[in-house]
């Protein structure tokens, strides 16, 4: 679960708690492959590229905001890349 947070953030148990939160409501409306990232208080969720689409039409987006809210987050952005194991690395790559 460590990998939902960015490199220096103090990982606390309530953070932890809220991504568990955050994925498993996603999981409940069918997406398998996923991740919830949590960079302070805003929820940047990550589904594969090809599901994205889908997933902006099929959810209750209001509804998805108002859980994320009450698992502590205040903002839930959606990642336009797409899902990709590994993706907080990429500020550790030199440019």
């Amino acid at each position: 679960m460590s990998s939902r947070f960015p490199y220096g953030e103090t990982i606390t148990v309530e953070k932890l708690q809220r991504v568990g939160r955050a994925e498993r409501y996603l999981r409940s409306l069918g997406f398998q492959t996923l991740r919830v990232r949590s960079e302070g208080d805003t929820a940047r969720i990550e589904l594969p590229a090809e599901q994205i689409k889908q997933a902006m039409l099929a959810i209750d987006l209001p509804a998805l905001v108002s859980a994320f809210q009450s698992y502590g987050f205040v903002y839930v952005t959606l990642d336009l890349e797409g899902f990709r194991s590994g993706k907080l690395n990429q500020v550790l790559q030199v440019v």
